[in-house]
């Protein structure tokens, strides 16, 4: 059985299996995500910075202010699926 350091309850082998292949589907769409994107900005920066530098570098400039949201995005909501999974998990166990 899987068991969850944090919380200190017993999670079933359906779910731990249920966990694993929703890592692994996220984990594999995620990858080629990153490499669809990645080829996209390496086609358009090129292009963005023959049209106009000025405004390519203004908009690039603004590249780091997203990425700061998105982390911070993603924490507080990773803590709070934390707490969603966590009652999930007592839920299970009480059930």
């Amino acid at each position: 059985m899987c068991v969850s350091r944090q919380s200190g309850y017993r999670r079933s082998g359906a779910r731990c299996s249920s966990d694993v292949e929703t890592l692994r589907v996220f984990l594999s769409a995620q990858i080629v995500e990153i490499a669809r994107v990645s080829l996209f900005l390496l086609i358009a920066i090129p292009i963005m910075l023959s049209q106009g530098v000025w405004m390519s570098l203004l908009s690039l400039a603004l590249f780091p202010i997203i990425i700061l949201f998105a982390i911070s995005f993603f924490r507080k909501a990773r803590k709070l699926f934390q707490q969603v999974d966590e009652a999930e998990g007592r839920l299970t166990t009480v059930l």
